[in-house]
């Protein structure tokens, strides 16, 4: 997915006339061109295009940020900065890639370990839950 994004189908895309203000809870994909002024948590990957913006934070298997990320990330996996793309804020992630060009202003911490996502969490506690 790192190496040609353009191909990835992605369930949701929020456009780039559009601004959701609150939390985006998602089990699948997607691709943010416009803003998002509250959070995203998804068991898959987010795209920030050149014109997103996501504030306050993002809990995501791969992030991958063209455009602007304030706050906190939580990455179960990898965390890519393109060129042109800005990052402020903590991030917690098991692989980091920022390419020249690309802005990193805060804090970031390796996983040890693949730590589930918000998500996840949930969906392991109501399994448990229905086995017991």
């Amino acid at each position: 997915m790192f190496k040609n994004d353009k191909t990835k189908v992605f369930d949701t895309v929020i456009g780039a006339d559009t601004t959701i203000e609150g939390t985006i809870k998602t089990q699948t994909s997607l691709r943010v061109e416009g803003k998002i002024l509250g959070g995203v948590e998804s068991e898959g990957d987010v795209i920030v295009g050149k014109d997103g913006l996501v504030e306050p934070s993002i809990s995501a298997r791969n992030v991958i940020i063209a455009g602007t990320i304030k706050g906190n990330l939580h990455v179960t996996e990898k965390l890519q900065i393109q060129s042109g793309g800005s990052f402020s804020g903590k991030a917690q992630m098991n692989g980091m890639i920022i390419e020249d060009g690309a802005r990193f202003n805060g804090e970031s911490q390796m996983n040890e370990k693949k730590e589930p996502t918000p998500l996840e969490k949930k969906d392991q506690s109501q399994k448990k839950e229905a086995v017991e």
